[in-house]
């Protein structure tokens, strides 16, 4: 049990490690003059990459290995 715990732990430090500096370039990026359109389909990228990953990864940790059958 003490094993898992420390597993999430260090992917939400991981996590978090990631997300500070992606989110402060964002917050950089949506502070700079380019048209409107552009910010948002840039974003909308970006928002549906994290999706996909998101998903993957929920998919992954859901799914059960076959067990073995003598």
């Amino acid at each position: 049990m003490i094993y898992m715990n420390l597993w999430k732990i260090g992917f939400a430090l991981l996590i978090v490690g990631i997300a500070i500096p992606i989110g402060y370039g964002l917050y950089q990026f949506v502070l700079t003059p380019i048209d409107w359109y552009w910010r948002i389909s840039i974003l909308f990228i970006i928002a549906g990459i994290i999706t996909l990953l998101a998903s993957a990864i929920q998919d992954k940790t859901q799914s059960t290995t076959p067990e073995e059958k003598y």
